[in-house]
């Protein structure tokens, strides 16, 4: 419900701020060791980020139904178990 789209962007809000201070963190490090290549990195990242984009819906999609297969196998093997332990 609403409560877990919440917790969904709260999640996401705070990996997002985490990657973005690694990424400026990363990039301030490489500019002062060797400028050209931190720009380089500095620019690319967003281009890389914008490219990925496209792939998310169906990389959730693929992830939601492997989920939902681990816990149709989970819910079968507790089952399983359970009927071993009345047979017992």
């Amino acid at each position: 419900g609403d409560v877990e789209k919440i917790g969904w962007f709260v999640e996401a809000l705070s990996r997002f701020a985490a990657a973005a201070t690694a990424l400026v963190v990363i990039c301030v490090g490489l500019a002062i060791y060797l400028p050209s290549l931190g720009l380089m990195v500095a620019l690319a990242m967003p281009v890389l980020a914008l490219a990925v984009l496209p792939l998310l819906p169906r990389a959730t999609r693929r992830a939601d139904e492997q989920r939902e297969k681990a816990g149709k196998a989970t819910e079968l093997a507790s089952d399983t178990v359970a009927g071993l332990r009345v047979l017992r």
